[in-house]
């Protein structure tokens, strides 16, 4: 009986539903591809920090060998150690990267304080890789006082659009919904229960957006997929 109510609805109101399943595709549609090339331009600068200055994300310098490697590599976050000399200054580094990376700052402390620190067999000195660990929020006690802006101003404006677009099929559903609910009130005094009524609703809504958020999705990937292809080719 309330599918059947619900289809009758949706018949008898084509105008208003399309407007409703237009709006949500449109939405879909733009939440897809602006997150999608926001998170390709943020993986692209990635990987040209990682190829202009290595992914490393934590470093020793000082008075390493194969004994400071050893217990790099036994330690209980580190993913990879890699030792090599600087060939510049000639001076030893251990390359350090990490299961969990929000740790490098405590963990790579620690890592000086077992190999050496500054005792009187030599002087070991911590790195970190600040601007490859500022693209994932990783900042260190000083930075934390301070944290970049600009990050946080992109992520913002993101979620700021994306939830405009949201707001856009909600806002397709209040301009129906009010003459809607007077309907259903209708039915309620004649014996629907609370929760008949919410069912009605969830079917319409299902039925309206389910297929044009489910087809906006892929256009929106494929129009970010389209957008990176000229961009690069561009560059």
């Amino acid at each position: 009986m309330w599918r059947l109510f619900s289809l009758d609805y949706i018949r008898r109101n084509r105008a208003a539903c399309i407007s409703i399943a237009v709006t949500a595709l449109i939405a879909s549609f733009l939440i897809s591809a602006i997150s999608g090339i926001f998170y390709n331009m943020w993986e692209d600068e990635n990987r040209l920090i990682a190829a202009e200055e290595g992914d490393w994300q934590g470093r020793l310098r000082g008075d390493l060998n194969g004994e400071a490697l050893a217990v790099a590599e036994s330690f209980d976050n580190v993913s990879r150690a890699e030792l090599a000399a600087d060939q510049e200054s000639g001076e030893m580094v251990l390359s350090l990267w990490f299961e969990n990376p929000r740790s490098v700052y405590r963990d790579t402390e620690q890592l000086a304080r077992l190999i050496g620190g500054n005792g009187e067999d030599g002087w070991v000195s911590t790195q970190y890789h600040h601007k490859l660990l500022n693209q994932y929020l990783i900042f260190s006690p000083e930075e934390k006082e301070n944290p970049p802006q600009l990050l946080f101003l992109y992520l913002g404006f993101l979620t700021v659009v994306c939830l405009s677009l949201a707001m856009m099929i909600h806002s397709a559903f209040a301009v129906t919904m009010e003459s809607r609910l007077q309907q259903l009130g209708i039915m309620k005094s004649v014996g629907a229960a609370p929760a008949q009524i919410k069912t009605v609703l969830l079917q319409e809504a299902m039925a309206l957006c389910l297929f044009p958020i489910l087809a906006g999705i892929p256009l929106g990937a494929g129009s970010c997929y389209w957008f990176m292809r000229m961009a690069g080719s561009l560059a």
